[in-house]
């Protein structure tokens, strides 16, 4: 009778080493999913735990082979549980997986080192398998998802089968119907040698459906995702054969920014829908490509269906679909943009003109980027080019006169706390040869953030050197005058 479950126990350990190789398989080939290194582990577990039972018809060896057997068998299904719960991306509660563990290890030597039963090793043991298979289910269930659902839910049958073939062996050998002693040939007693066999290999079987479940799912997901940015990408994409240069797609920007209409251009070749304005372009990209295997941000101009001329930045990068290369092509409009550059150039060279006519000097101060811009004219009124005042470590403030500083600080101040509607000052600044000019400094912030801090000032410098001398000029006259009519008053 012996050797008939003891050829069981031999399948069993066969099967179970089989399963170990495809589970060594599963981890090295999805080393990105969580989950399959703990099933590799109870696999293993289980093998080294069918290989002491083999040992267990040895008397002398069935002292140690009880203590550390169950323990043994008892880790393979609490791996199977703290699989689960990493494959589904949650956080395994180890201080629950400890306790459960250091409970069920504290009961089994208690009734074997202090008092010696069979019957309660047996009791707790079962205890154990059941509680870990329906334990299983309930994770399964709580936290599967949509894509795997079809072998989460058969994966939850298996581990709750597991569960009820513990709960009733647990049921029975309370009852004491049942027989504990592990080589007897008993329906009962085949009960635990069924599940070993049967059930574990419908659980590897279950693994590798959620797995496959899985990985499919992603793939959907990428390429869901990868049509999604595609299509509501704001540049215009256009994907087309190395072959052939027939055109294979196009998102919607390429139908906004080009005019043309899907069935104009979708099986069509790329030299029949010439949107190059200067074949030239066309000609360097594509060698670029070929050398490199990708372009980045050239700039050209392309032709839309009506004739209009458009400028574009061209990226394109070689990729393979279903193993034939492709080339995916990204058009930027930047017309707009280099329309305002234009304008903006414009708009400089006019203000240059306006600048340089009336020999102001010109600053603007970037308060997020902390660039300090001047001109020509700033620097050549206290007698320094642009190019020394930049290479300078001095401030602005450094030139002005040590009188004038706390005049000019506070009235600038002011004005960014928005205390004062202009920020508009007299002060002398000591120029490249020692004395001091007046300059009349007159600013405004011109753009704010979000929240109402000044962002960007922008100010102009006036010589007003010659005036003040006039003016100081008069007063003094004016004294001279006002002392004069004192004195003529004293003698009338």
């Amino acid at each position: 009778m012996k050797i008939d479950i003891i050829t069981v126990v031999l399948i069993i350990g066969i099967s179970h080493l089989m399963q170990t190789g495809v589970l060594i398989h599963l981890y090295f080939t999805n080393k990105k999913i969580k989950g399959p290194i703990w099933w590799l582990m109870w696999s293993v577990v289980g093998t080294i735990a069918f290989a002491l039972i083999l040992m267990r018809h040895k008397e002398w060896m069935q002292p140690l082979l009880i203590v550390i057997q169950n323990p043994i068998i008892i880790l393979g299904p609490l791996f199977v549980t703290i699989g689960i719960v990493r494959f589904l991306e949650q956080k395994v509660v180890w201080r629950h997986v400890i306790h459960f563990y250091a409970v069920y290890l504290a009961a089994h030597l208690f009734f074997f080192f202090i008092v010696d039963s069979t019957f309660y090793r047996t009791v707790f043991f079962n205890i154990a398998l059941g509680f870990l298979g329906f334990w299983g289910a309930y994770l399964i269930q709580k936290y599967k998802y949509a894509a795997i659902t079809s072998s989460a839910n058969f994966n939850i049958a298996v581990l709750l089968l597991h569960g009820f073939i513990f709960l009733f062996r647990t049921i029975v050998i309370i009852l004491g119907k049942g027989d504990i002693d592990m080589f007897s040939n008993s329906l009962f007693n085949f009960s635990q040698y069924f599940d070993a066999l049967i059930i574990t290999l419908l659980w590897t079987f279950g693994i590798i459906i959620m797995i496959n479940q899985r990985l499919n799912s992603e793939i959907v997901e990428v390429k869901n995702h990868f049509e999604q940015i595609f299509n509501a990408s704001p540049d215009a994409v256009i994907i087309t054969q190395t072959t052939d240069q027939i055109l294979i797609d196009c998102n919607d920007s390429f139908i906004d920014v080009l005019g043309y209409r899907r069935e104009e251009i979708l099986g069509h070749s790329s030299k029949s829908i010439n949107i190059w304005e200067n074949s030239l372009d066309k000609e360097q990209v594509e060698a670029i490509v070929a050398e490199q295997g990708f372009c980045s941000n050239f700039q050209t101009q392309v032709r839309h269906k009506n004739g209009e001329i458009k400028t574009g930045l061209i990226s394109a990068k070689i990729i393979s679909i279903k193993g034939i290369p492709h080339v995916i092509t990204v058009l930027r409009d930047i017309s707009e943009r280099i329309q305002i550059e234009k304008e903006l150039i414009e708009s400089e060279q006019r203000l240059n003109y306006v600048l340089t006519g009336s020999q102001l000097g010109y600053w603007d101060w970037n308060a997020k980027t902390s660039e300090l811009k001047r001109n020509d004219r700033w620097a050549e009124m206290i007698g320094y080019s642009l190019q020394e005042i930049e290479a300078s470590n001095k401030e602005w403030i450094d030139y002005v006169h040590p009188d004038d500083r706390t005049k000019a600080k506070k009235a600038y101040n002011e004005h960014l706390n928005g205390n004062l509607p202009q920020y508009k000052v007299e002060y002398r600044m000591q120029t490249k040869e020692g004395d001091y000019k007046w300059i009349l400094d007159q600013a405004k912030v011109v753009a704010w953030d979000e929240n109402h801090k000044p962002m960007r000032i922008s100010g102009t410098h006036t010589d007003i050197t010659s005036s003040k001398l006039i003016e100081n000029e008069i007063n003094l006259k004016n004294e001279e005058q006002q002392k004069l009519n004192g004195f003529q008053n004293k003698l009338f």
